[in-house]
């Protein structure tokens, strides 16, 4: 059997692309900060130890979701594997450094001798990376808000000047 030769053009196509080192998400992921003077974490368990614990998980899951207090998260082990799953569909070259996360332990999951449950040493740095996402999100929201804020402040002022010029001209 012969080997097939390179041709130029995919030897082209294979110097432009990025090479992406799969580990290259552990540094990253380690040095950032979760709490600053702008966003603080706080993480509660829940655990349902009886049936009827199951109700209030639903409750608060519900509220969660809901977007009532866009400041409250949940996560569950299945949304948890859901998130890793979306986020690992993007390419590693074409997503953040510290996404790679999700891209590992996807991996992890697709393996054959894959039983049971994701390492904790894991789940702790994807529960990590989750945490940093929605901390991204709550930021830019406050900020999208606090200019939009100040946008409605500065219409006003103007709208005020406006009025009051016009009163003195009469």
């Amino acid at each position: 059997m012969r080997r097939r030769e390179k041709t130029a053009r995919s030897e082209i196509s294979s110097k432009g692309r990025k090479q992406v080192d799969e580990d290259a998400w552990r540094e990253p992921l380690e040095a950032i900060s979760i709490n600053d003077d702008e966003w603080w974490c706080m993480v509660t368990m829940m655990v349902e130890t009886i049936t009827e614990h199951s109700r209030f998980v639903s409750l608060f899951n519900a509220a969660a979701e809901e977007g009532k207090r866009k400041a409250i998260y949940s996560l569950s082990y299945h949304k948890m594997l859901a998130s890793v799953r979306t986020l690992s569909k993007q390419s590693l070259d074409k997503c953040p450094a510290i996404q790679g996360v999700c891209h590992y332990a996807s991996k992890v999951l697709n393996e054959e001798n894959y039983y049971g449950a994701l390492p904790s040493w894991l789940m702790a740095r994807i529960i990590k990376y989750l945490i940093y996402r929605a901390r991204e999100e709550s930021i830019g929201i406050v900020k999208r808000l606090a200019d939009l804020e100040r946008e409605i402040d500065e219409e006003y002022w103007i709208m005020q000047t406006v009025a009051n010029s016009g009163e003195k001209q009469d």
